[in-house]
């Protein structure tokens, strides 16, 4: 197989992450910690921050459209009421 420099080099950066992330592993396990603890509470926090964000959104595109639809119903009334007094 014939690898090109940029993948040998992705290559070489990959194995080297690896080797990393095996010894924090075995430092974190050596110590008594659960190894992925702060990466787990990490995934949750962002997890909450992004349902809240979506949740919020939902929220305010929901009162935009209820207040366009109420000016909407507004003005209808408005120009029903000048037809009907003008008649």
């Amino acid at each position: 197989m014939i690898l090109d420099s940029t993948t040998r080099i992705s290559l070489r950066m990959r194995m080297g992450w690896d080797r990393v992330w095996a010894k924090s592993k075995m430092s974190s396990s050596s110590r008594g910690g659960g190894g992925d603890d702060g990466l787990v509470v990490v995934v949750v926090v962002v997890v909450v921050v992004v349902v809240v964000v979506v949740v919020v959104v939902v929220v305010v595109v929901a009162v935009v459209v209820v207040a366009a639809a109420a000016a909407v119903v507004v003005v209808v009334v408005v120009v029903a009421v000048v037809i009907n007094v003008s008649d």
